[in-house]
């Protein structure tokens, strides 16, 4: 006569239900943890449970899909330029900075919130607050309201960041993060206050 087995039953389940085991184990939504405790539990999921997890998994790859077709379509620049505004908001989050920023005159770019729907992306905004559209890796996805102008000046910052703010700086005699009066000659000639360059690791 056959045993119960705990360990072949889960054995079995995570064979036979391989992409639903991942998604869990890689998730961190509190479905997903409520899940992840039960797998640890009972070694198995219930077939409604995998049911639903499967339709996560298919509308996420399908939004994946639809991104990267709009990437696609979306003007592009050289990934390692773009790094630069990444590493420094990055430096300056590590610093204590939570809402790091760089203003240049309109504009203004900052990171998309890390538990929002675009985490990884930089926001970009124009006259007023204006919703631009946002920086995904080094490509600039437009939103149908940024004018030809706007999407002319963006590109022109992500394509040097640091000759953009540094022109800024010369041109006004203001930070480009905090946007004070700068008070000397380096700082001026940096574009950038020695504060924010320390905050920001420039």
């Amino acid at each position: 006569m056959r045993t119960y087995n705990p360990t072949n039953i889960a054995h079995a389940f995570r064979v036979s239900h391989g992409q639903v085991v991942a998604w869990v184990e890689k998730t961190d939504t509190n479905f997903a943890l409520s899940l992840r405790a039960q797998l640890k539990a009972y070694g198995r999921l219930s077939e409604r449970q995998c049911s639903a997890v499967m339709d996560i998994v298919e509308r996420d790859r399908a939004r994946q899909a639809n991104q990267q077709k709009v990437l696609d379509i979306s003007p592009k620049v050289e990934a390692a330029l773009v790094e630069t505004l990444y590493a420094a908001f990055a430096t300056a989050m590590e610093n204590g900075i939570k809402r790091p920023r760089v203003t240049m005159d309109d504009m203004v770019i900052k990171p998309a919130p890390v538990t929002g729907n675009n985490p990884g992306a930089l926001y970009v905004t124009g006259v007023g607050g204006q919703y631009l559209g946002k920086v995904v890796k080094n490509h600039f996805v437009k939103v149908p309201s940024c004018t030809e102008e706007d999407e002319k000046q963006v590109l022109a910052l992500l394509s040097n960041p640091l000759e953009a703010m540094k022109a800024y700086g010369q041109r006004t005699g203001r930070c480009c993060i905090c946007s004070k009066t700068l008070t000397n000659g380096e700082s001026i000639e940096a574009g950038i206050g020695p504060i924010c360059a320390s905050k920001f690791g420039f």
